[in-house]
């Protein structure tokens, strides 16, 4: 059932990132400036029948962020930061007024900034063969009021933002301690907010280690932009706890949960393992989602199995597997099975794909795939 003339084309997309060599106000200045344009061919607004033209945008963003750091004589670990931003939107055939609405036109100019300090008290005791450290972290911002970009009102009559890189994101432990959440620029997180958790570590002699982190998010008012499911809509977030261990060399073990601010019912959970040898490596993963609003069938579970790794027969010649199992379906998703080579400076893939019927997806399909990395050029540019 999808329709690719509602997908936007993406170009061009620009980025640049530039730092201060030196130091400015005691601190690290980073500056960026990026620009993106989108262009869609038709509205997915009852679309079929009406083609309706699709929503344009275009974004130009220039931002600063000043961060340092510095450490009192008890080991009270104090940072400062500042962050400021200029976003220019340009937006045309917004139909998002309803069926039977004159699309509008709009341009429009904001600026958004954030200031506030991290703040950390790392306690630690040694034992015997290991040192185990507890470290209280707060993290304070605050911006001031802002009025997201709104581009008209849905059918019950709820606000619609635009919104095009921040669809879908996760409230995890990576975004804890984030000034703004959103991955995106779209929408902004603004209000006075804290951040807080307590991690506790344990670091033996020998290279094992074990970590736990527990916290939330606390602020002074709802924000209704972010989504129902995601956690954060309230004033106090559902709480994140994630723990990950080593407890061989060559073997990591993690685990992260979302757990309902009220209830304390699991909202989102996720364990797994690596294991790597000089043969190569393997992982498993579990995810378990009764948040998402995004399944199909107007369900809210989500619940998969992803496994796979690659063995090496010889120094430049390996087998790689993978398959994602949908357990609520019961059916396996993606099979993959491939042969790997790989030298100092490339890395070819052939690869044999099997992708299954599941509720809402397209029939049996099977592909084969050539896929060319070299490593000369280093990680892309595109991706903060």
């Amino acid at each position: 059932g999808d329709n690719e003339r509602t997908f936007p084309i993406v170009a061009p997309l620009i980025e640049s990132r530039w730092e201060a060599p030196q130091s400015i106000a005691g601190g690290r200045l980073r500056l960026r400036a990026s620009a993106v344009a989108l262009t869609r061919e038709q509205s997915p607004v009852n679309a079929p029948p009406l083609r309706l033209d699709g929503l344009d945008s275009r974004r130009a963003t220039a931002e600063a962020d000043w961060r340092t750091t510095f450490t009192t004589a008890g080991g009270l670990r104090i940072s400062p930061y500042v962050q400021g931003r200029i976003d220019a939107y340009s937006i045309d055939d917004n139909f998002a007024g309803g069926v039977g609405v004159a699309s509008r036109s709009d341009s429009m100019t904001r600026a958004l900034g954030v200031a506030g300090l991290d703040v950390s008290y790392p306690f630690f005791k040694r034992y015997n063969s290991f040192t185990a450290i507890v470290e209280p972290i707060v993290q304070l911002a605050a911006s001031p009021e802002l009025k997201q970009i709104e581009l008209g009102r849905n059918a019950i009559g709820d606000l619609v933002y635009l919104n095009e890189d921040a669809l879908t994101f996760e409230f995890d432990e990576t975004n804890l301690f984030r000034p703004n959440k959103f991955p995106g620029y779209d929408l902004y997180e603004d209000g006075l907010r804290a951040n807080v958790g307590l991690r506790g570590s344990i670091l033996w002699d020998d290279g094992r280690r074990a970590t736990l982190l527990v916290g939330r998010s606390l602020r002074d008012e709802r924000n209704e932009a972010f989504g129902a499911g995601s956690g954060l809509r309230g004033k106090a977030s559902d709480w994140i706890v994630a723990a990950s261990a080593e407890p061989l060399p060559g073997l990591s073990l993690f685990g992260r949960a979302r757990l309902d601010a009220d209830s304390l019912d699991v909202a989102r959970a996720e364990t797994g393992a690596n294991v790597s040898s000089k043969w190569g490596y393997g992982y498993v993963r579990y995810l378990r989602d009764r948040s998402n609003p995004n399944a199909l069938a107007g369900s809210t579970k989500v619940e998969n199995l992803d496994l796979g790794g690659e063995v090496y027969l010889t120094r430049n010649w390996g087998l790689s597997l993978y398959g994602n199992r949908d357990l609520q379906q019961d059916a396996w998703v993606i099979r993959d099975i491939g042969v790997v080579y790989r030298d100092d400076c490339t890395r070819v893939d052939f690869i044999y794909r099997k992708e299954d019927t599941i509720l809402g997806r397209l029939g049996p399909s099977e592909s084969f795939t050539i896929r060319l990395t070299l490593a000369t050029l280093g990680e892309p540019l595109y991706g903060n």
